[in-house]
């Protein structure tokens, strides 16, 4: 067999092969460039708005807000959007340039917008955190009931506040799911970040403020830690 013949069959089996690995290729989209609704986020506050965007876009995520001292009528800013076509990634750029004290990763699927300063409470290592076949609701509370998570409100003198503040945000409850987690010597942060991996669509959602609400003559420190309503 000639050279130019065995060159020329080389030519028609290599072809094929290179053109199908170049047309194999998939095109991800990143959870970051999904599509926000920007009037349901114009002069929203910073937190509502984010909320919003995660629950409108389906994405697990975590927001910690930055620390409010409501007796000195300090709020979060509102957003003010002059694009009607934004991302994901446009709303956590416009948050962080508004309020400059927030940052955020996307880590394994979720993403957390979180104070430079963060709160310490997150970062508190629970030694076990392992529970079958539970909701996220279920989750939390044994969360909260952790000798770790005690242990840090008794020494920082931190409260639940008795009232539920209305985020602006109304889901439909969709079917309860059930989890199980499995972890050891993990952050309080990861523990939650792993809730809504697995949930796939939810957000959790963590702050601290100073209030003067339930007594005038004493200002005290208080905390909410609780899930957004699951998208459907």
């Amino acid at each position: 067999m000639s050279k130019n013949l065995i060159s020329f069959l080389l030519l028609i089996i290599t072809v094929p092969i290179f053109a199908f690995g170049q047309t194999a290729k998939v095109e991800v989209v990143s959870i970051l460039d999904r599509q926000v609704n920007q009037s349901e986020l114009d002069d929203e506050e910073i937190i509502p708005a984010l909320m919003k965007s995660f629950y409108s876009t389906k994405v697990p995520a975590g927001v910690s807000g930055v620390f409010r001292d409501y007796t000195k009528d300090e709020f979060e800013p509102k957003l003010n959007l002059s694009s009607k076509k934004l991302s994901l990634r446009d709303v956590l750029k416009e948050v962080t340039t508004l309020e400059t004290r927030y940052q955020w990763k996307e880590e394994n699927g979720v993403i957390n917008v979180y104070p430079i300063n963060d709160y310490p409470i997150l970062d508190t290592v629970i030694a076990e955190f392992y529970l079958e076949n539970k909701t996220k609701e279920n989750l939390l509370s044994e969360l909260l009931n952790t000798k770790e998570f005690q242990e840090y409100l008794k020494k920082n003198q931190l409260s639940v506040f008795p009232f539920q503040i209305i985020s602006g945000l109304l889901g439909k409850q969709v079917k309860t799911r059930r989890f199980t987690i499995n972890l050891k010597n993990v952050t309080v942060r990861e523990i939650l970040n792993e809730i809504v991996r697995q949930n796939g669509k939810s957000t959790w959602i963590y702050k601290e403020y100073e209030s003067n609400f339930l007594d005038k003559e004493n200002t005290k420190r208080y905390y909410r830690l609780d899930f957004l309503v699951d998208t459907p």
